[in-house]
């Protein structure tokens, strides 16, 4: 029964839907710390590509192009190599994979200098390969981490993308079973109609002048007990869609066999009116194969009245029908006064 509800009322899919949002932020989750792995490396080596950058030339290729220029200046170019040098020293100690470019080109021509000799040809062709070598590899790091952490960058936006889609689908749903529910915790299950609940609430809430109709179906035990209970539903059913088709009213199951109108600015003279023709109607109409009758009792509202005053007397007024003989229309002021103080 609690499962027909749930669904009824929309809620089955998204529970069974729990595990995969939780895998989906998990994921999202997951795919954050890489990403922001990525852009964390990304961002170290774009840092080395400019420390290794001057005035948008690679330092260690200017150096090497000025020591090529200058090659009778030692004292200048001792500079620049120990420059290249310390650089070069910093980026090892932070990122170990640099060592493989400690290539003989580098350590060649720092011997020449340390020496204090000018470095054969040969000797400096190599050192700038070297260092063309080694700057490459450092941009071409820096792209790599750059286009991993692009790529996650992508991924967290396709994720939350699917994870704000299923927000806004799951915010949906439960707006429709959250009306569902409230539409089921108002409905009668048998019949469709607003229950004794919803009764009191439009009563409640209703302004001004109105006048309420309580109908029993006259002899209903009887129905149950000579053709089951299963006819007896499809008789409360058949009921309840005839006063659903009536036009100027709301109707509500009240309790049992017994069924309510509300009237909306309706007085007293009216609404008996109403519920006369209505009567002869059910009467007129066969349902579930059955002549049914019914007794009717109705009140009016009056300044100080309060839902439950109106509905007692709407009651008094449906038993004095019954006692009178059933399948009538009976008002409050059928009621004799004695009764009807005491409403």
């Amino acid at each position: 029964m609690a499962v027909r509800i749930e669904r009824r009322a929309g809620l089955v899919g998204p529970v069974r839907k729990e595990l995969s949002h939780k895998l989906i932020w998990l994921w999202l989750l997951v795919t954050l710390v890489l990403g922001a792995v990525g852009v964390v490396a990304a961002t170290t080596y774009a840092d080395i590509a400019e420390d290794v950058n001057l005035s948008g030339q690679l330092r260690y290729r200017s150096f090497a192009v000025r020591e090529l220029l200058n090659h009778g200046d030692l004292a200048a170019t001792a500079a620049g190599v120990a420059e290249m040098t310390a650089v070069r020293a910093t980026l090892q100690r932070r990122h170990s994979d640099a060592g493989y470019f400690t290539e003989h080109g580098f350590d060649d021509y720092w011997a020449y200098v340390q020496r204090q000799e000018v470095p054969p040809y040969d000797v400096t062709l190599r050192h700038v390969e070297s260092a063309d070598r080694f700057t490459s590899w450092l941009a071409s790091t820096a792209r790599v981490y750059l286009r991993i952490a692009f790529a996650f960058f992508i991924g967290v936006l396709v994720v939350l993308a699917v994870a704000i889609f299923k927000l806004v689908r799951i915010n949906s749903r439960l707006a429709v079973a959250e009306a569902n529910l409230q539409q089921l915790a108002a409905t009668d299950v048998l019949t469709g109609l607003w229950n004794r609940r919803k009764l009191y609430e439009t009563l409640s809430e209703a302004p001004g002048e109105y006048s309420v109709v309580l109908a029993d179906i006259d002899n209903f035990k009887n129905i149950n007990d000579e053709h089951g209970h299963a006819r007896g539903d499809d008789v409360l059913t058949m009921f309840a869609d005839c006063l659903r088709r009536l036009e100027g009213c709301k109707c509500f199951r009240y309790g049992g066999e017994e069924f309510a109108l509300w009237l909306p600015s309706t007085t007293l003279r009216d609404a008996t009116a109403f519920a006369e023709r209505v009567r002869r109607e059910i009467e007129a109409t066969p349902l579930a194969g059955l002549t049914i009758t019914a007794s009717w009792g109705v009140a009016q509202w009056h300044t100080g009245d309060t839902s439950s005053s109106v509905l007692e007397r709407a009651d008094r007024a449906l038993y004095r029908a019954k006692h009178a003989g059933r399948n009538r229309v009976a008002t409050e002021t059928d009621v004799p006064r004695s009764k009807r103080a005491t409403a």
